[in-house]
């Protein structure tokens, strides 16, 4: 039993080490620092890596896809940002205090997960408002 509930604060909190390094990354990761990524799962496989460059997902249409930025889903992101909360700081003050667990770019995997909580909707209306402001509508 590695794992036990904390007393204090009921978060589950390693009590031992893992068995073994885990090498963890945030999706994020894949685009905005693949180098460095592919540079230090490299080393942790012990492997070289081709490129990771993502594929595009440009021009996939799905039907059933839907706008969470909707406001009828704002109850949904709600949850959504709790749980999301909850899981970066585990991982940030817990997990990732393990001498087993590895991550790439150590500083901006903190910096990703410490905006988990943030409600991207709420950029996305920003930077909608910004671009109208600045729209000439004057033809």
């Amino acid at each position: 039993k590695n794992c036990a509930l904390s007393d204090e604060d009921g978060v589950l909190k390693p009590l031992a080490p893992f068995g073994g390094k885990i090498f963890v990354i945030e999706l994020s990761q894949i685009r905005a620092r693949k180098d460095e990524l592919r540079r230090d799962l490299s080393d942790y496989l012990g492997l070289d890596l081709p490129d990771m460059s993502p594929l595009s997902n440009k021009g996939y249409v799905f039907d059933e896809a839907i706008d969470i930025c909707d406001g009828q889903y704002k109850d949904i992101r709600d949850v959504l940002l709790v749980h999301a909360r909850r899981s970066s700081r585990w991982i940030l003050d817990y997990f990732l205090q393990s001498p087993d667990v590895l991550v790439s770019s150590r500083e901006y995997f903190v910096e990703t997960l410490e905006n988990w909580g943030k409600d991207p909707c709420d950029s996305r209306r920003k930077t909608l408002e910004l671009t109208e402001e600045h729209v000439d509508y004057d033809w």
